[in-house]
């Protein structure tokens, strides 16, 4: 299986879904990303969750995805060489400032002072940050918090 195949860099089919089971799924969740590490770390999990994954690469506008899905969230991993999480963050503050955004974002100072100064600007209500991708326990409970947020009670805590 090639590199591209196996889903680390951008390229492959623009939406990903872990589970075959369910074919019209009630939530997806975005990933705004220039690789497809993210994407392929969290796919078994929302699958198995019946969650559709729909992986945005560079290039390809993240406002018309949001337009277009209606995410219960939106997830990215910023990049301190060439995404520093502006970009996704105001994309996703026009749409709208109180869908849950996770970053993965590392521990840089300089990355943390800016999406703390961007967020505050920006007025996102709902932006979550880890220095590196949540456990589980963090995952599901975000996901859950995403979901009561769009009135999906179907995603409970355990």
């Amino acid at each position: 299986m090639s590199e591209q195949a196996a889903g680390s860099e951008c390229g492959g089919p623009a939406i990903m879904d872990g589970s075959m089971a369910m074919p019209t799924p009630e939530f997806t969740v975005i990933v705004a990303e220039r690789t497809r590490r993210l994407s392929r770390s969290v796919a078994p999990l929302l699958g198995s969750l019946g969650i559709e994954l729909r992986s945005v690469c560079p290039g390809e506008p993240l406002r018309d995805a949001l337009r277009e899905v209606r995410p219960m969230a939106v997830l990215s991993r910023v990049d301190d060489q060439a995404e520093d999480g502006r970009g996704v963050m105001a994309t996703v503050a026009a749409h709208d400032p109180s869908l849950p955004v996770l970053l993965v974002a590392g521990r840089d100072p300089d990355i943390q002072a800016t999406i703390a100064d961007t967020e505050r600007r920006l007025g996102l209500s709902q932006l979550h940050r880890f220095a590196w991708q949540p456990g589980m326990g963090d995952f599901l409970e975000f996901l859950f918090r995403a979901g009561m947020r769009n009135g999906h009670g179907r995603l409970m805590p355990v």
